[in-house]
């Protein structure tokens, strides 16, 4: 759970954050003013620059709930029952006038700064500041405005002190870590974002002046008291009376700085001073004693020891202060130190943890390398399986299918002339076939109807192929390619033919084969029977079946073609892949 501390600083940073958003679409609205016409181009913004201003208000306001809930929460507390009413911040200045008319001030003092004979952007730039100084002081105000409605909802919360954050200037600083009462009103000056934090008992008290004053360096330190101020207080001036004294400054004859400030009876520097009188017009006597200014004392003393002498003669030293600088001195060498331990600690820390994420990511990358190495020997050893099972696929299909005969040119030649020889109408009818027939032969045949009449010569042709084909004396292994719809219509894909296996087929027509398996070619370079397709037939012809082996009267001898008669019908004994090409291997059935 975040600290007291944590809660605080995020609060802090979360609404310092939407200050500045506000802030730059201020800075935008404002961009658009024109020198020539200031009051009438910020009139025409000013709507706009409402809804922006009453947006961060809102949400400023809206911080407030959480942040109350969060502090409860670390310091052990129940929460309050009620809850901020963020809208009831915005839209309304925060002494209670209305936005149009507090947002028309950097236009009426940018018209002042031009009437001084300014340049204009002298005179923007003047309307800039009071703008940015209005929406911070705004903003700010909403949010401490809505952090007190939410800590006064609470009853555990009866005091606040004031935490202030640095860079902060020298009237802050002072008020830091003071305790109010949870009805008393927030002091504060335009553009401060100091803020109020519940206090409950046991709570670490907020850095104290001394404490802020020690964490600075001497640059800081100046800008915040005057170089002249802060050596005073280095020196042990109480920060306190240096701050107030400059609210009564002034120059007397001779140039030197002096004030009235803390010079009555009721001030520390009129007590150590003396010589009290009463002064017409004022309530209290004062000290008629002229009391410098600590940078006057500074430029008169000799030394140092002389400076402390005057510092504590005039009021602004004493020993209780020098002692309460030691302590926040020592507070801060002490905090310092705690801090470094803190950020040793944590820095061991981060390195304990990227040390663990660099072994976890090394346990990660070693168990992500074995997981692939054992994918990588799975997958190899799959593939061995499927190539030994393959293979012996290979085998039991080889054992399982045994072509007829394998049969060269010469052979299937011979086998041609021991068979009936062809009448010179039917070897005219066979080269007819080779040369162009083939087509509406077989079309007619496959349609399965009768040839008309007025189509003589094609049923002249079908009757005299038919008889130029005989039993054929010896068994026979031929080839075809084919297309996947050979084998019925609406077959697109040759890998989809397995479930052909076991079917017996009829090919009405004539079927032409080859002798040749596949890239067989004549001398003149003719691709043997349609091995440009996808199917491969594998057609194993046994004795007995009709067909004629054709090559000597073909149009395109060397194909080495066998025709099978019409009406053949096959058995499909397998169907396997064979490289690019499915291979369909049937047995004809006599």
């Amino acid at each position: 759970m975040p600290s007291v501390a944590q809660v605080t600083a995020d609060h802090y940073k979360a609404q310092q954050t939407l200050a500045r958003q506000t802030v730059e679409q201020a800075q935008t609205l404002w961009a658009r003013v024109q020198p020539a016409a200031v009051v009438d181009s910020w009139i025409a913004q000013l709507a706009e620059m409402i809804r922006v201003l009453t947006l961060g208000q809102a949400g400023a306001a809206a911080m407030a709930q959480p942040y109350v809930e969060a502090l409860a929460a670390a310091q052990g507390i129940p929460s309050a029952a009620g809850v901020v009413n963020a809208a009831a911040f915005a839209g309304i200045a925060a002494d209670g006038r209305d936005l149009a008319g507090l947002l028309m001030q950097p236009a009426l003092r940018t018209l002042g700064v031009l009437a001084t004979g300014a340049d204009d952007q002298t005179a923007l730039l003047s309307g800039l500041e009071s703008l940015t100084r209005i929406v911070d002081t705004e903003i700010s105000d909403a949010s401490r405005a809505a952090d007190h409605v939410g800590m006064v909802a609470n009853r555990r919360w009866v005091t606040y002190v004031r935490h202030v954050t640095l860079p902060a200037c020298g009237r802050c600083i002072i008020l830091a870590g003071r305790t109010y009462s949870w009805s008393q009103g927030f002091q504060r000056h335009p553009r401060c974002d100091c803020t109020m934090v519940p206090h409950h008992e046991g709570d670490t008290p907020p850095p104290s002046p001394e404490e802020l004053f020690a964490q600075m360096n001497e640059d800081e330190q100046a800008r915040a008291f005057t170089v002249s101020g802060a050596e005073a207080i280095r020196l042990g001036a109480d920060m306190g009376q240096v701050v107030n004294a400059r609210r009564g400054m002034q120059t007397i004859a001779g140039g030197r700085l002096v004030t009235t400030e803390g010079t009555t009876s009721r001030g520390y520097a009129g007590k150590k001073l003396g010589d009290l009188r009463k002064v017409r017009g004022e309530r209290y006597r004062r000290s008629q004693v002229v009391r410098p200014m600590p940078e006057q004392l500074l430029a008169d003393a000799r030394d140092r020891d002389e400076a402390i002498r005057f510092l504590e003669r005039f009021g602004y030293l004493d020993r209780t202060s020098v002692r309460r600088r030691e302590r926040a001195g020592a507070a801060a060498v002490s905090a310092a130190a705690v801090r470094r331990d803190a950020e040793d600690a944590a820095r061991r820390q981060r390195d304990a943890e990227a040390n663990a994420r660099r072994q976890a990511e090394e346990t990660r990358r070693a168990a992500e390398q074995a997981r692939r190495e054992a994918e990588e020997k799975a997958r190899r050893e799959a593939e061995e399986k499927r190539a030994a099972e393959d293979a012996a696929r290979r085998a039991a299909e080889a054992a399982r299918w045994s072509p007829a005969s394998t049969m060269t040119h010469e052979q299937a030649a011979a086998m041609q002339r021991s068979m009936p020889a062809w009448t010179r109408t039917q070897r005219d009818a066979l080269q007819d076939y080779t040369g162009g027939w083939a087509g509406p032969v077989n079309d007619a045949l496959r349609k399965g109807k009768p040839i008309p009449d007025r189509f003589a010569d094609l049923r002249n042709a079908v009757t005299n192929l038919a008889a130029a084909v005989h039993p054929l004396p010896r068994p026979v292994t031929v080839y075809r390619y084919v297309a996947p719809d050979a084998f019925g219509r609406g077959r697109t894909r040759a890998d989809k033919l397995g479930n052909l296996v076991g079917r017996t087929l009829q090919d009405r027509g004539f079927m032409s084969t080859s002798l040749a398996r596949s890239g067989h070619t004549d001398p003149a370079g003719q691709m043997a029977l349609g091995a440009r397709r996808q199917v491969l037939m594998e057609i194993d012809v046994p004795a007995g079946a009709r067909a004629a082996y054709i090559d000597e009267v073909s149009v395109h001898p060397g194909q080495w073609e066998l025709l099978l008669g019409p009406g053949t019908k096959y058995e499909v004994v397998e169907v396997v892949q064979d490289g690019a090409h499915t291979v369909v291997r049937v047995r004809v059935v006599p």
